[in-house]
């Protein structure tokens, strides 16, 4: 299973959101499902990447790119 997270109109993103994120993140991979963010923001693209959660996530500029993606290996 796939589970997408469109976050396209998301222009900032704190710590909390992050946090919510990685809740679900978890709870996708308890799961065994695959949890995928569409985040065209290059500002909420950069805060991931800076807190170094971006490594966790499988994140895609747009919806179209998410859809249409391979599963993760393992998934």
């Amino acid at each position: 299973a796939v589970v997408i997270a469109d976050m396209t109109a998301t222009q900032f993103c704190d710590s909390c959101g992050v946090r919510s994120l990685l809740v679900a993140h978890d709870a996708a991979d308890r799961a065994g499902a695959e949890l995928r963010l569409v985040i065209p923001s290059a500002a909420v693209t950069r805060m991931m990447s800076v807190l170094g959660v971006d490594r966790l996530f499988q994140i895609y500029p747009s919806l179209g790119l998410a859809l249409a993606a391979s599963p993760a290996p393992g998934k």
